[in-house]
């Protein structure tokens, strides 16, 4: 599969802030598996962020699309493959899904209040972006053996629904020294039709995790 694109980005200042910019594009073309691959994405970023205020609270809003296979009987594939990626830094830190046969319309704002202290409170909307596709999650192979995908298929005797629902995301981080980070975060996700589809009984999903992160700088 070869994927080609093409992406954008761009500052603002203005009033008591700056406004930023980004656009991305990618198309994919080849082969998947034996069948013809023609897929594209694309996201598209709005953000102001008040630099001269306390906490530098910065907005932003983004949509994200991955297409989906609107034809499974022919002989192309629509489903945008995104290779091995890590989902959580951008489609919600649940990992309800992959990019690919996804809509996302999510919103940030990141403050912050100290200079060693980041809190990061997001939002997001998921529909699959083709109801011929099912919903698919996953973040790639990681081996020879796994593909490392799941293709959620509605239980028998549902169809597939194209809303997934909602989830919201909090996270906050400290510099606690030069070589020491630490991180927390709670998430939920409210699932909505297109969950219940797949799972009968179950809709809802919590995260919450912590982490200490230690940075190494390597000689030159």
């Amino acid at each position: 599969i070869n994927t080609t694109g093409i992406s954008m980005a761009g500052a603002y200042p203005m009033g008591a802030g700056e406004w930023d910019t980004m656009l991305w594009f990618a198309f994919q073309l080849g082969d998947y598996g034996t069948q013809n691959q023609r897929a594209l994405a694309f996201i598209a970023e709005l953000g102001y962020q008040f630099t001269s205020t306390p906490w530098t609270p910065w907005l932003r809003m983004g949509l994200a699309y991955a297409s989906g296979d609107s034809n499974p009987d022919n002989s192309d594939n629509g489903t945008f493959f995104n290779m091995v990626p890590t989902n959580h830094k951008w489609y919600g830190y649940a990992d309800t899904t992959a990019f690919s046969n996804i809509i996302d319309l999510y919103n940030q704002v990141l403050l912050k209040p100290h200079k060693k202290v980041f809190l990061g409170l997001e939002g997001h909307i998921f529909w699959l972006a083709s109801d011929d596709e099912v919903w698919i999650g996953g973040a790639g192979p990681f081996n020879d053996s796994a593909f490392g995908y799941a293709f959620r298929n509605p239980a028998p005797g549902n169809n597939i629904e194209s809303f997934l629902g909602g989830e919201i995301d909090i996270t906050l981080s400290f510099n606690a020294t030069e070589y020491l980070i630490l991180q927390t975060g709670y998430s939920h996700f409210f699932g909505a039709k297109g969950v219940k589809a797949v799972f009968d009984r179950e809709n809802q999903l919590d995260w919450f995790y912590a982490q200490a992160t230690i940075p190494i700088t390597l000689g030159k």
